[in-house]
């Protein structure tokens, strides 16, 4: 009996997923490969658009690396909740049409939401640690409430801390790229495309150095990257073989390095889709 690749399984079982799954899954195919699978769901099931309570949200305890990351949480309290509701703006203008900016700029002003950007560009250990949250929160403020800055360029050439970490550093650098694309609904702006290989060279190092370390996420979410760029990844054919082999013992991957709630269903679906994505999900027999 031909088993059915990761897209097929979660087509099959795309009930049995949280809302906020459901919706980062279908948006993600629909804006990455143009699938038009979700279309009916999409235009059934849109996004609450209470911005207050989002706003409110704090960081939560789970939050991978969330030791490091706490002094910067605490020194930065509204991050967390911003960029939350950042991203409900992004996502209910890009697939709705429906721009909620005045909205946002009445419960948190935008003079408010450019200093905490300069605020955090000015601090490289925060930028760093808090890794994508203060890159998706700086990118966001410049996609929604532009300045006309280059802030892709200036994250780009932050040095990072001599004692980093490795995962931290390359979501840093993959959620640069992707927050270019304004989450793959544009491609990556030309003058972009050597300062990003660069940093795609940079996390392959990365990579050979720290495989063993980094979950599969990351891993899946570099190829992506690479996939954006056109750029040769040195290591997809043995990200690939890490995968088939999870595969062959599991319908959808699992990554034993993550804790049990990342692993069911719905918990790995970041994973699963950025897999999808990446171009190697192909039915197994």
């Amino acid at each position: 009996m031909k088993k059915l690749s990761v897209l097929e399984y979660y087509q099959a079982h795309f009930a049995e997923l949280s809302p906020e799954k459901q919706f980062h899954f279908a948006t993600r195919l629909k804006n990455y490969s143009g699938s038009t699978d979700f279309d009916e769901y999409l235009s059934n099931h849109r996004p609450d658009t209470d911005l207050a309570a989002l706003l409110n949200r704090a960081a939560s305890t789970t939050v991978a690396n969330y030791p490091e990351r706490q002094p910067f949480f605490q020194a930065y309290p509204d991050l967390y909740g911003v960029e939350a509701a950042l991203f409900r703006v992004l996502h209910l203008l890009q697939e709705y049409q429906i721009d909620l900016r005045p909205q946002f700029e009445q419960l948190y002003s935008s003079a408010k939401l450019h200093r905490l950007s300069d605020q955090l560009l000015n601090d490289p250990a925060a930028v760093f640690t808090l890794s994508s949250f203060a890159v998706n929160t700086i990118c966001l403020t410049e996609l929604l409430f532009p300045r006309e800055q280059d802030v892709f360029s200036t994250l780009a050439a932050l040095t990072p801390p001599t004692n980093f970490a490795p995962n931290l550093l390359i979501y840093y650098y993959t959620h640069i790229v992707i927050c270019d694309t304004s989450f793959y609904t544009r491609p990556v702006p030309n003058r972009h495309h050597l300062l990003y290989r660069s940093l795609l060279a940079q996390i392959s190092d990365l990579l050979k150095q720290y495989y063993a370390d980094i979950s599969l996420d990351i891993k899946l979410e570099y190829l992506v990257c690479c996939n954006l760029l056109q750029f040769k990844s040195p290591l997809r054919s043995e990200i690939a073989t890490e995968c088939q082999t999870i595969l062959a013992k599991h319908p959808y991957l699992v990554d034993a390095t993550r804790p049990a709630r990342l692993n069911t269903l719905d918990g790995a679906e970041h994973r699963n889709v950025l897999f999808i994505m990446s171009g190697l999900d192909t039915p197994q027999n």
